[in-house]
Order: C-alpha cells, then structure tokens, then sequence
C-alpha cells in the first residue's frame, strides 16, 4: 500500500545533463528526482555509513575548533578548558549526535558521549 507524502515531507531536485556528440550536435536532458526528507534533519543521505561520517566528522570539526582557541601554555601543559561559549556548542552538539547515533542505529557511538 503506497501512503501520498505532504510536500513538506519532500526534497526534490532538478538533474539537468547536457552533452555533444561526434557530430556537434547538442542534447540536454532534464528529470525532477523526489526524495523523502529525513524526520530529524531534513536532510537526505545515500547510506548510513555516509551519515555516520558526516557525524563523526562534524564532531572532529567541533573538537579542533575547541583546541584551537585555546591559550598555547593551556595546549602545552594538557591543561585544556572550556568557555561557556563552547559549553554551549557542545551541548547543542550532543542533542545532535543522538539523534544521529539513533538514525544510523550505531550504539557504539555512545562512547563518544562519554
């Protein structure tokens, strides 16, 4: 049984492709594609392995960012602190990351948690 999607529940993009042949002659073809959004993002991703990737590089990003702004005789003496600027992208990062770890169904995740 199909269930019809509100077009909120949708993404579409327009592919457009275009080419020549030997003969100089010029093609274009064009298709709308459909996709169904993702529930907590909104976004759409070929696997779950390309999700979790996505994941586990934004939460590097965010660790690097974080490192980066700390004082150099606060990186040297592995004496590292955070500001509540960076309290708070955690924090908002951490919501994130669960509801990633629940989409890819990883619970190996939970490590990165902790």
């Amino acid at each position: 049984k199909l269930k019809a999607l509100k077009a909120e529940e949708l993404m579409m993009a327009k592919l457009l492709v275009s080419y020549e042949d030997r003969e100089e002659s010029e093609y274009v073809n064009d298709t709308l594609v459909t996709f169904k959004r993702d529930e907590s993002t909104s976004t759409y991703f070929d696997s779950v392995s390309i999700r979790k990737s996505i994941l586990l590089s934004k939460y590097a990003q965010l660790l690097m960012d974080w490192i980066a702004q700390q004082p150099r005789h606060q990186q040297k003496n592995h004496k590292l602190r955070m500001n509540a600027e960076f309290k708070q992208k955690f924090q908002q990062f951490n919501q994130y990351f669960q509801r990633e770890m629940h989409q890819c169904k990883d619970k190996s995740l939970e490590k990165e948690l902790q």
